[in-house]
């Protein structure tokens, strides 16, 4: 995919991927797909993948959703104004059991039965005491465009930036 040129020859997909790495929520989500390097709330996370015994590969998602929660806990510690990082886990977190087949309703995914663990982790990590837990009762694809649109709205002002400042090296 060719996205600028310049001398009228166009730069590779690598300047679009450069760009696109340093876009707000794809640093943010990048940060909470990183693997787990501890084992964060392994006792609860144990607890819940034996009452999910047919979810390949909860527990392994749960540790991941354990060390982000503290992440999005300590950060809110630090700037307890800023929600938005509470706003990017929540949307991460619906992305992630969408593309991990953990959902299980198509027509609305707040109704699925991981739901209903996934709140009992976070009621055990005293996180919903710092940013609500956003059930979102749609479709699987409609999240997904309006997580779309979400991370354009936060990424508007880069793209717009970028677009001026390469105005004469875009195709």
């Amino acid at each position: 995919m060719n996205i600028f040129k310049n001398n009228n020859t166009c730069i590779t997909k690598t300047v679009y991927d450069e760009f696109k790495s340093a876009l707000k929520s794809y640093v943010k989500y990048e940060f909470f797909n990183k693997p787990v390097e501890e084992d964060f709330e392994k006792f609860k996370c144990d607890e819940l993948s034996v009452k999910l015994p047919m979810i390949k590969g909860f527990k392994k998602f749960c540790y991941m959703l354990s060390k982000n929660i503290k992440e999005v806990f300590k950060s809110l510690e630090y700037h307890q104004s800023s929600q938005e990082i509470c706003e990017f886990l929540n949307y991460w977190l619906y992305d992630a059991l969408i593309k991990i087949n953990f959902v299980n309703d198509e027509e609305n995914i707040s109704e699925s039965s991981i739901m209903d663990k996934i709140s009992e982790l976070l009621d055990a990590s005293n996180y919903n005491k710092k940013c609500d837990f956003i059930k979102y009762s749609i479709n699987k694809t409609d999240f997904m465009h309006m997580k779309e649109l979400y991370d354009y709205s936060k990424n508007y002002l880069a793209i717009q930036s970028n677009q001026d400042n390469h105005r004469d090296q875009q195709c």
